[in-house]
This record gives C-alpha cells, sequence and structure tokens, in this order.
C-alpha cells in the first residue's frame, strides 16, 4: 500500500496556542485536500479570501420544489392582490388563523417607539370594507420575492404601494398560510 500523501498541518497562532476564528477555513481545506501553501502569512491570506468569498456569494433562495416556490408566490399574491381588489376571502385564504401583523415605528405624540398590530380578523374585515380598494391602480405594485424557506416555513418580501411587508409564511398540509407579518412603511 502507498504511503498516505502528506499534508501541510494547520498553522497555530503566532504563541503556539489554539487556532483563531480561521481555523476552521484552513481545517476544511486541510481536509478537502487543497494544498496550502507553506508560509503562515500566505496561509492566513489564503482563509481570509476563502472566508469572504463564501460570506459575500449570494445565494438566491428558492423552495424545496417548484411547486412549493409556485405556491409561495401565490399566497403572497392572494394577500397583496386581495387587499388592493377588497377580496376578503382571497385575503382570508391566504392567512392562518393565527396571524398577527405588526409595525414597529415612532410615536411623535408619546415621544417613544411603539408596536401596533392586528390579527387574521382585523385584515379580512379591513380588506372587506374596501382599504386597498383607495389606492389608484396605477400605484397597485405587488412584487414579490422569496426570501428564504426551510422545510415548512419561509420568508417572503411584498414590495407594495407605500410599504414593504415582510411575510413570515408554514405550510401546512399542501398550502402555504402567512402566520406573521412585519411591515414598514416606505416613508417612515
Amino acid at each position: 500500500m502507498p504511503p498516505a500523501p502528506t499534508r501541510t498541518p494547520l498553522v497555530p497562532t503566532p504563541d503556539g496556542a489554539r487556532p483563531g476564528v480561521l481555523a476552521p477555513v484552513l481545517a476544511a481545506a486541510y481536509h478537502t485536500g487543497v494544498d496550502l501553501p507553506e508560509e503562515p502569512s500566505v496561509r492566513i491570506a489564503f482563509a481570509i479570501g476563502i472566508t469572504i468569498a463564501a460570506a459575500t456569494t449570494p445565494v438566491a433562495a428558492s423552495a424545496q420544489t417548484a411547486a412549493d416556490s409556485a405556491a409561495l408566490v401565490a399566497t403572497a399574491k392572494d394577500y397583496i392582490q386581495g387587499w388592493y381588489a377588497g377580496d376578503a376571502a382571497r385575503m382570508a385564504r391566504s392567512l392562518h388563523p393565527e396571524l398577527v401583523k405588526r409595525i414597529h415605528g415612532y410615536d411623535s405624540v408619546s415621544n417613544r417607539y411603539q408596536v401596533d398590530g392586528m390579527g387574521a380578523s382585523r385584515l379580512v374585515l379591513g380588506t372587506a370594507r374596501g382599504g386597498g380598494t383607495r389606492t389608484p391602480k396605477e400605484r397597485q405594485r405587488s412584487d414579490v420575492r422569496i426570501l428564504d424557506i426551510f422545510r415548512g416555513t419561509a420568508v417572503v418580501r411584498v414590495d407594495a404601494d407605500a410599504w414593504v411587508d415582510y411575510l413570515q409564511l408554514v405550510r401546512e398540509g399542501d398550502r402555504w398560510l402567512i402566520l406573521n407579518v412585519l411591515w414598514e412603511l416606505r416613508n417612515s
């Protein structure tokens, strides 16, 4: 049997103590067979470069399946387009019964930050009363972007007319439902 290839060991810290925060990067390179330079300063520069590249490489969020992605977008569209259309049934089918929608902002009357919220029933009622129908058609923005998904949870951003909604969704069976909404006015 031929001898195992020799690999350059990890670089200890200058004082000989445990390796620092770059040790995992160097260890991964070492254990995957990447030949590291002998010079310690070059090894550290290599580790920093790999760390920066990994941290700044954009990764597009997508669902586990195309059907999940389509269902997430459809749920978000039911929510925002239902609002604009005053379609309470469309809004309701997008919401989990335990939905909480919140906004955090500064109240100039009380001179402090406050959280204002509503549940599913209040949001459906506001939709039925035509809250979104007052937005002119040309300003009814409804851009949807999936930000993250993990198993049965997802985060979706909806860019609407004068605000942005961050939707947290859960999967129940074959349906995605909005459980939480954190929103912010564009001109707050």
